[in-house]
Order: C-alpha cells, then structure tokens, then sequence
C-alpha cells in the first residue's frame, strides 16, 4: 500500500572476525642474540671491542590479536528512487593487542615482555541521504543531484595493564587521542598581576623562571595553590584535565551537479567538524625558537606588548637551545588557550563543462565536442592559522613532528577539451 512511496527497504545484518598479525614484530615471541655491537671505549689502548648480547625478555606464548566486527546496516529508497538513504552502526572489537604485560622494577634491567593483553572498542555510524530529479525548463530537462555523506567514530580501551592508571601509557577507559592540558585565563598584563600570580602559587612544576607580563596565566583547578600535574595519574592529575582529541569526528562529504543545456557543473566539499590539535613547541606554530628553522609569518607579528595587550600570542623568548626552555616552557605548556582546531570545509572539486550542440559538430563531422574547466582544493574554510594546512598537520616526517613543515595540499586548476570523431 506504501509502494508509491516506498521503493525498497533492506536491512542488513554482518559479523566478522579476523587474526591480525600485523603487530610491527613479526618475531615478538623468539628470543635473540644481537651480533655485531662495538663498545664505545679501547680495554687494549688500540683497538674497540666487538661483543653479543641478548634481547629483552620475550613471551612465547604469544599469539595474533584478534579483530571482530558486527554491523547493522538500513537500505532504503523513495519517490521513485529519487530518494535514498543509507545508513550503518558497526562495533570493532580489538582484541589482545600487544602491551607492556606487567609492571617491573628498574633493577629488572631490561623491558617489560609484551602479551596478549590489551584490548580496544570502537562504535561508529555512517550515513548517506541522496536525492536525484529533473524537470522541464524552457523547453530543456534540468538534471540535478545532491548527496550527503556523514560518519563518525570512538574508540575506547577496554582492558590494558595499567591498574594505577598512570597517564604516561594508555588505561582502561581511555578514549583513543584525547589530549591532556592545562586550563589558561590569558595573558598576563602588568606586573603587579604577575607578582600577584608569582606570590600565590607554586609555579615550579613548569618553570623556575618568574612569570611576567606576556605570560600565559594558568589556572589552579584544584585549589592546592600548585600548578602542576598531580601524581600523573587518572585519580590525581592536578590541574590537567582533557582538553581536546586528536580523533577525526564527524567527517563529511557533500556533492552536488546540475545540468542543463548542455552545461554540467558539480562540485564536491569534504571536511572534518570537529578536531584538536596541540602545536607542540615548534617555531612554526609560535614564530621563536632556538634554531634557524624560524620562519615568522605575519600571524606571529600579533603577539603581546605593553602596546599590544590583546595580542593572540604570548611574549615570545629567544634565546639558546636549552637556555630558552625555562621561559617558554611559561608561554609554551599545552593549553587551551593555545590548543588548534583542526576542523575544515574544503573545495575539493569544482567541475564546469559544456557540450557543443550536436548540430553544429556534425556538420564538421565530429560527434561530441566539449570544453572543461576543473579545480582541485580551491577552497579552503578553517580556523586554523594561515601556514598550515587543516589535512597535513597530522602527517609526521623523519625531521620534526611540526604540520607546518609538510607540503600543503597542493591548489590544481586545468582546462581542456574533449574532441570524439
């Protein structure tokens, strides 16, 4: 009864399981004898001696972890087809991945032997809406379409050996790329502010250096009157808290085209809605820094002086390599204030071609003539600071951890023309 309404509707249904032998270690469980090593010092005066030694401890009993997947899926269409949705919630198990197995004292002497011993979930959704039509105008068919495609995951540990939940290693309950800082209430502006904010807490923890105007204020969550993080673990970080994930959430694509009259336009954008991003200390971020790779883009000219309080960026420090780290460890220490977002919308596609009329190429005996104009990455809408790039900034390099030192996505314009005989 529903049919002129309803085309179709399926629902679907999947399990899998599968072993993962991809661990990085394909001979993780034998124990090995290294050859070939040279001690750094003479025993004889003359001549540096070569030695053996063995691996670190290995469990034999190691095995594949192991990967298992359910999905439900809804199929459905419309209106004649000219309405359909997908739609998908699917949990990935991971389980018995390789991880420290248990906690050693220093005097062991060696690493701690992986096992079998870890697991993750992730929960997540996919969605597609599209709707395709056309009508009449002026004599002509007007041909559009427009689709959506929306998806976004979580991944969380459900079991890992680290029952004091200490922060330098994963823990139970951690969401996979959550990123730890420090709450920040600006700048500080006079120095009757900074000998108040000197006076009151025990600022040690990051700096031993006296904060002065231009520094970054951070702010005491738990009231102990020290910034600092606690005994570093999940119960006790002091005044660090979550501030940000570095997971991809809620990633989209929308596409669209019409076509009329022989001209055809489409346009595809892709983006991210919501993502973090912490700039580390690297020069390109902040525009200081110890070493020639300083680059100073316009955007680090807005930076505080006693003429420019509401300056984004804090009093920047040059100075030596490791003479410089106590003062901007006052200005550099991860915080909201400074924390990136690494969400965008950008252009990914920008299509416009034109089909010559028939009658005209045939009577030059061709059968289809037509001109294109093309673009790649024309676009781009973020917050993120101008020299960088919202789809690069994660990728790492054999040099430095700094998005901004990796080729951007390159901006591609083409013409051309398509001749059938």
């Amino acid at each position: 009864p529903i049919r002129d309404v309803v085309d179709n509707t399926k629902i679907r249904l999947s399990y899998g399981k599968l072993g993962n032998q991809n661990t990085g270690d394909t001979y993780a469980y034998l124990e090995e004898i290294v050859t070939g090593q040279t001690l750094n010092y003479t025993l004889d005066g003359t001549s540096k001696l070569q030695y053996s030694k063995p691996s670190d401890p290995k469990t034999s009993y190691l095995t594949w972890e192991t990967i298992a997947t359910w999905n439900i899926g809804l199929d459905m269409s419309f209106l004649n087809n000219r309405l359909t949705f997908t739609g998908d919630y699917f949990i990935r198990n991971t389980e018995g991945m390789l991880a420290d197995s248990y906690e050693l004292p220093g005097v062991f002497g060696a690493k701690t032997p992986d096992e079998n011993c870890a697991d993750l979930r992730t929960n997540g959704w996919e969605l597609y809406l599209g709707w395709n039509d056309s009508f009449a105008l002026m004599g002509k068919r007007f041909n559009y379409t427009v689709s959506a495609t929306l998806g976004d995951n979580k991944t969380v540990f459900t079991k890992f050996n680290n029952p004091e939940k200490n922060l330098s290693n994963h823990y139970e309950g951690k969401v996979l790329g959550e990123i730890w800082g420090y709450r920040a209430d600006g700048l500080i502006q006079t120095q009757a502010e900074a000998d108040e904010y000197n006076n009151t807490y025990d600022l040690s923890f990051i700096s031993g250096k006296p904060w002065t105007p231009g520094d970054v204020k951070y702010r005491d969550l738990n009231g102990d009157k020290k910034i600092n993080n606690g005994l570093n673990t999940l119960d006790d970080m002091g005044d660090m808290t979550v501030i940000g994930n570095t997971t991809p959430r809620y990633q989209y694509t929308i596409n669209g085209s019409i076509s009329w009259k022989g001209v055809t336009v489409s346009a595809m954008f892709q983006g991210v809605a919501k993502r973090d991003w912490d700039p580390g200390t690297g020069a390109y971020f902040w525009g200081s820094g110890p070493y020639a790779q300083v680059t100073v883009f316009k955007e680090h000219l807005d930076y505080w002086s006693e003429t420019n309080t509401g300056a984004y960026y804090p009093k920047p420090y040059i100075h030596t390599a490791g003479g410089v780290v106590p003062f901007r460890n006052k200005t550099m220490t991860l915080s909201d204030r400074y924390l990136q977002s690494g969400a965008y919308c950008r252009l990914k596609n920008l299509t416009v071609s034109y089909d010559i009329p028939a009658v005209w190429t045939k009577k030059v005996g061709l059968q289809k003539v037509q001109v294109f104009f093309s673009g790649e990455n024309l676009l781009t809408f973020t917050t993120l600071k101008g020299m960088f790039d919202p789809e690069a900034i994660f990728t790492k390099n054999d040099y430095t951890a700094e998005g901004g030192k990796n080729y951007p996505m390159n901006k591609v314009i083409s013409f051309g023309l398509v001749v059938n005989l």
